[in-house]
């Protein structure tokens, strides 16, 4: 029997929230326990999971400003400026403006959206729009389908990716490693001979 797959809008299998900036002249708002994303703290480690941010906001600064906190096991998707990156964020966060953030619903298994945006990262980037710098509406990204099959078969799915996904990684780093002994060769034997 062939499963059955549907093509779904995003806001029929998560609640989108955006995000927000408290005033940075209010160092109330600042240094607090929250945990506050800018899309920085996901280009910079190109990790599929985040559990820390170079920034932190206080409980004031969350309920004075448009922030909200995203329950942990959302999607984080960069919708600003940087478009279509991606990540699951593991303990709840909140995010700046330039994020479109997904609270999956009970249709979707959040490591298959997770994998299911990455692949339509190109298609967001051509639905971004602006002078300044690019950005796609929460109209836009509310409206976008993506195909969906049985909750069985989205965790097999994102079984398979994950474990090929970490794979690259552990290659990635023997080759980051290699790469600092082959300096350090290349500093011994070429200075000493």
């Amino acid at each position: 029997m062939v499963s059955e797959w549907k093509a779904v809008s995003l806001e029929d299998i998560s609640q989108i929230v955006g995000g927000g900036t408290p005033s940075k002249e209010k160092t109330e708002y600042w240094g607090g326990e929250i945990p506050w994303v800018t899309p920085t703290d996901v280009t910079r480690g190109k990790v599929r999971k985040l559990e820390f941010t170079e920034n932190r906001i206080t409980k004031i600064g969350l309920s004075e400003s448009s922030a909200k906190l995203i329950p942990s096991g959302s999607i984080l998707m960069t919708t600003r400026a940087t478009i279509g990156e991606c990540v699951i964020n593991m303990i709840p966060m909140a995010t700046n403006q330039g994020f479109t953030n997904f609270i999956c619903n009970e249709r979707v298994y959040n490591e298959y959206l997770y994998y299911a945006l990455c692949r339509h990262k190109i298609d967001f980037e051509r639905l971004g729009s602006g002078s300044t710098f690019k950005e796609v509406s929460k109209r836009t990204i509310r409206s976008f389908k993506v195909m969906l099959p049985p909750l069985p078969e989205q965790r097999k799915i994102a079984a398979i990716l994950s474990s090929v996904d970490e794979v690259i990684e552990k290659t990635e780093a023997i080759i980051k490693q290699t790469e600092t002994v082959k300096k350090g060769l290349m500093q011994q034997l070429l200075t000493r001979g």
